[in-house]
């Protein structure tokens, strides 16, 4: 395998740890983390960023495509991009994809000449955009993108209330465009034989496991349908990945960001040590399958925490 190439939302591209982005805690990240003898970024701090540092095979690449406040459609659209780009051998590349929520529509922007997101809420119908992955600036160019789309958003808003689906309900025929979008990817993957593996299984409901859609996605060729991670010494088992993005589970296990800081950095995002137990596992089951060549990696230590200074807040 040359290429592993990742795909998700902020929860697979280092979400909560904006180094080097203003008005997102950096400073208390600095001297939070200050005894971390690692690279201050936020690829370091994510999960995929840390699994390139287990992997020694120097011809392996890791390519995260994920995006803070992207969805399902970035992942759709990256991977029909790379399949059908020139040279793509699919011996060659390994899709591992972590499914979002479906409040996450993609458009194009013919002005801005670039894609962007509308995030909108199933409950109330409130919409926000995210138009630049990462940019969190103050330029007069980014606040320039921000209100032209927000303008754009305004003025379709009456069309988009009645055509984006809001007010997610169990039985609501709603579902199905969203669904068999999910379908029609896995479709391309099953029937071009393309090799991937799930870090979070598609989002389902109980109606759609009456009606056995959920079962349409088991692998065929057995093939765990998500990555089983074991923490400790088997204490606590979390089945799959969406352990780490369902808010229960994350808080059972006291991996985000904000557990992480002893509440000072409100921010539910797996924290560092979960990154590194989610690459090693990762790590260990890509060798497990003889998708990549090496040593089982240990369970990771935990990183050291500056709870002095914690302590002066």
């Amino acid at each position: 395998m040359k290429k592993i190439h990742i795909f998700g939302t902020s929860f697979s591209s280092g979400g909560g740890f904006y180094w080097g982005k203003p008005h997102h805690h950096e400073p208390l990240l600095q001297s939070i983390y200050k005894f971390v003898d690692e690279p201050k970024t936020i690829d370091n701090f994510s999960w995929p960023g840390q699994m390139k540092r287990l992997i020694k095979d120097k011809e392996v690449e890791v390519i995260n495509h994920a995006r803070w406040g992207y969805g399902n459609e970035l992942t759709y659209r990256k991977i029909f991009e790379i399949t059908n780009g020139n040279g793509f051998k699919k011996e060659d590349n390994l899709f591992l994809i972590e499914w979002s929520y479906y409040g996450r529509k993609e458009f194009y922007s013919n002005k801005l000449k670039n894609y962007f997101v509308l995030n909108y809420n199933y409950t109330n119908g409130e919409t926000s955009v995210t138009e630049d992955y990462m940019d969190f600036s103050e330029s007069d160019e980014r606040k320039e993108r921000l209100k032209y789309l927000e303008n754009l958003i305004d003025s379709s808003k009456d069309f988009l209330t009645d055509t984006l689906y809001y007010n997610s309900k169990q039985n609501n025929e709603g579902d199905i465009p969203l669904i068999r979008n999910v379908c029609y990817l896995v479709s391309y993957l099953n029937y071009n034989n393309l090799n991937y593996l799930y870090t979070s299984p598609p989002i389902v409901d109980s109606n759609q496991v009456k009606n056995k859609m959920f079962s349409w996605f088991k692998d065929n060729d057995k093939r765990e349908e998500t990555i089983r991670y074991t923490m400790g010494d088997g204490e606590a088992v979390v089945e799959g990945f969406y352990g780490f993005f369902n808010m229960i589970e994350h808080e059972k296990f006291n991996f985000h960001i904000m557990n992480e800081t002893r509440g000072i950095i409100n921010d539910f995002h797996m924290g560092l040590y979960a990154s590194k137990i989610v690459a090693q596992q990762t790590y260990n089951r890509l060798i497990d399958e003889g998708w990549i060549k090496g040593e089982h990696a240990p369970l990771p230590d935990k990183p050291i925490i500056n709870y002095e200074y914690m302590k002066t807040i």
